[in-house]
């Protein structure tokens, strides 16, 4: 398939070029415990993206500025196996983008505590990383990365700590817990119309996006903007509608899969 320069026929019919309705995902699959070597796993599929999340927790030294908390790190990995314009090397800068993203939602949302993450304070804390690696990238990377590291961390156990020593490969009866459901979804905007999830063909008419990730409340936790266009003020309060509703659309069906209170 090949981008169709009169996209806005496709547009005006609610559709975006792949077929999908302009304001719906498509097709998603989570699939828990895809990797035998990390703490928590998942692989989302959405249209046809597909991402992984792995989570590992090491013990450490906290950092000299916070003795009493964990700490939080998250990592995005853009292989060439992913997409034809990823290629081997030290991070790009779409690869930063989307930790930062990713890192900011779960951070500002403060669904993890990092002062629960402390062992012995100023000595030894728990750390958090969290990688995300796309194996088929076929658009938008933000939301389903943000699905993708929410659902690795309910997915999570703590490994065994016995005698100052992590014992990995066995696992306690501890998980993360999850103070709120941090989900970011990011809005396009090519011409006048607004969507989410555009493929690969679609990015190429998307002027600007923005970033929203919204906690289970419906209180907005982060904002991202990208892309050299704009949003007139009506634009970023439908967006900001948009983010409440795909929110809760995407918290209804992590809580079925992992099997959380309603």
């Amino acid at each position: 398939m090949k981008a169709d320069k009169n996209f806005e026929k496709y547009y005006a019919a609610g559709l975006k070029l792949n077929g999908i309705p302009l304001l719906e995902y498509g097709n998603m699959e989570i699939v828990p415990n895809i990797s035998s070597t990390s703490e928590g796993s998942v692989k989302v599929t959405i249209g046809n993206n597909v991402v992984l999340a792995g989570v590992k927790m090491e013990v450490g030294a906290p950092f000299e500025d916070t003795p009493d908390e964990g700490n939080l790190i998250v990592d995005a990995n853009l292989v060439p196996l992913a997409s034809k314009n990823f290629e081997f090397g030290p991070p790009s800068i779409d690869a930063v983008e989307l930790a930062r993203v990713t890192d900011r939602a779960i951070r500002e949302s403060h669904c993890i505590e990092t002062s629960d993450l402390l062992i012995t304070s100023g000595e030894k804390v728990w750390t958090i990383i969290i990688d995300i690696v796309p194996l088929n990238a076929d658009g938008d990377l933000f939301d389903i990365s943000s699905i993708a590291a929410v659902s690795a961390l309910l997915n999570a156990k703590f490994p065994k700590y016995e005698e100052n020593k992590v014992q990995y490969g066995e696992f306690s009866d501890k998980k993360i817990e999850l103070k709120n459901l941090p989900i970011t979804t990011t809005v396009y905007k090519a011409g006048k119309y607004l969507l989410v999830a555009p493929s690969k063909y679609d990015l190429e008419f998307v002027e600007a996006r923005l970033s929203i990730t919204t906690i289970d409340d419906e209180t907005i936790v982060a904002l991202q903007k990208g892309g050299v266009g704009s949003f007139t003020k009506d634009e970023v309060k439908q967006a900001i509608e948009i983010a409440f509703s795909k929110g809760k659309e995407i918290r209804k069906i992590l809580k079925e899969v992992f099997n959380l209170k309603k």
